[in-house]
């Protein structure tokens, strides 16, 4: 059973500062303290709301939107700072670049790179199961069938890339200001899989960095060259 995604981020990050060079890592340890770290999370929409308390069924979907929202905006805090580790680590391993000039990209080289390294391995335990949850979320949210559709493309980045290449959508309609946030049901019930998906995000996030690490013997050794090697895949 998987330990608590938070205790996922700071025992990756306890990893590379007590056995690992801390000051080659310290930028990703500090965003997966810091995705360790995020606490409870308070909304108050109907604090500037004109109209709260001139409807009570507009009243009751108000506050089971809140709760979804509460939901959702306390996983995306952890899965945010959580790829913000994954990225600041990808900037130090600098994986092969993708084998197709124009389907170069930093997110799309790191998946590539996986596909390549961990075809012929066993597979990391619960990815996975992590990929496949995380798809049968994203299918249930309005709004998400583009990040269902990455994974698609298994066929390209294979079962140990394309989990990676699928949550790269989420983070993008993020920042892009496309993403559709959680909605009540028909009866104004608190029920979405929004927050669901980004917790599934997160978890795929810290595993494909762990894979990553998995990888990183030689790099280790030429960014710290006094270091025994293997420190990192022997840990992870």
């Amino acid at each position: 059973m998987f330990v608590l995604l938070r205790e996922h981020a700071a025992n990756i990050a306890n990893v590379l500062t007590l056995r690992v060079n801390p000051s080659v890592w310290f930028g990703v340890c500090d965003w997966l303290m810091v995705a360790a770290s995020v606490g409870k999370v308070e909304l108050n929409t109907s604090k500037f709301s004109q109209s709260y308390g001139y409807c009570s069924s507009a009243d009751e979907y108000d506050d089971a939107r809140e709760e979804l929202l509460r939901r959702f905006v306390q996983e995306y805090s952890v899965f945010s700072f959580v790829w913000g580790a994954l990225e600041a680590a990808i900037s130090l391993i600098k994986p092969a670049r993708h084998a197709v000039r124009s389907k170069r990209g930093k997110i799309r080289d790191a998946a590539y790179y996986l596909r390549h390294h961990f075809r012929d391995r066993q597979e990391i335990v619960g990815l996975s199961q992590e990929v496949g949850l995380f798809s049968t979320a994203a299918r249930a949210c309005l709004g998400s069938a583009a990040v269902d559709a990455r994974l698609s493309e298994v066929g390209e980045f294979g079962g140990a890339g394309v989990g990676l290449y699928a949550v790269y959508e989420l983070r993008n309609q993020f920042a892009h200001g496309s993403l559709e946030f959680p909605e009540p049901d028909e009866e104004n019930r608190p029920i979405s899989n929004h927050a669901s998906m980004v917790a599934h995000a997160g978890r795929i996030a810290l595993i494909q960095l762990q894979m990553l690490l998995l990888l990183t013997r030689h790099l280790t050794i030429e960014l710290k060259p006094h270091s025994e090697p293997g420190h990192v895949g022997s840990s992870s």
